[in-house]
């Protein structure tokens, strides 16, 4: 492969990589002799390299992170290794991986969330819509937070709602409410399906940034 005039042989490709078991992708780390020379075109490489090796719906299914290396890092492979992993993730992905995440909003009181962070994209290319029902919570605390008994209600609450073309992608809690995330097919018909003094949204989201506040 000739680039611009600076020659590139895949087969010198090389690739460390990491298995993010919560999101159920691969993160990598690629290398090549050449791309101290290709500078920014290296990624038109990288992405030759990838979309040939497990094809362009096997990268964006599987790969997470992408970082490039003019050094050969350590633990690097060829291709094939990677071919493998990713044979190896197909066949064992769950695609549901709940993970308990914390942090604080803008009034340093607490958030917590609980998301599905397996979910792919790729495999629900009709939902391109967020769905968001935000519960105000009766009796918060002093940290906007639910009493345990309101908690449990909440859950019962949650198992209750009925999005047969929605998908779930989970739930946050803080600021004295609880917030549902789905993502959805645009126009969807959320009539009586929120409880009393909730409130329902859907925004047109076909990336589905809203996830990147759970990054």
């Amino acid at each position: 492969m000739t680039l611009a005039g600076v020659a590139v042989d895949l087969d010198r490709l090389l690739v460390a990589f990491a298995i993010d078991e919560a999101r159920e992708r691969i993160d990598l780390v690629v290398h090549h002799p050449a791309f101290a020379a290709l500078a920014e075109r290296a990624w038109h490489v990288t992405y030759d390299a990838l979309d040939t090796a497990i094809g362009s719906e096997g990268v964006e299914r599987w790969i997470g992170t992408i970082e490039l290396a003019n050094d050969e890092p350590d633990e690097a492979k060829p291709l094939a290794y990677l071919i493998e992993a990713v044979g190896v993730l197909a066949v064992t992905a769950t695609y549901e991986q709940f993970a308990l995440l914390r942090g604080e909003g803008d009034d340093g009181r607490p958030r917590f969330a609980t998301v599905n962070l397996a979910l792919k994209r790729i495999d629900h290319p009709t939902c391109t819509a967020h769905l968001t029902i935000t519960i105000p919570l009766a009796a918060p605390d002093d940290a906007g937070l639910p009493s345990d008994d309101e908690a449990a209600a909440l859950d019962a609450l949650e198992d209750a709602i009925l999005l047969p073309d929605a998908i779930f992608v989970g739930r946050e809690t803080g600021a004295g409410v609880r917030v549902l995330h789905f993502v959805a097919p645009p126009g969807i018909d959320v009539t009586g399906i929120a409880p009393d003094g909730a409130q329902v949204d859907v925004v047109d989201d076909p990336a589905w940034d809203f996830l990147r506040r759970f990054d």
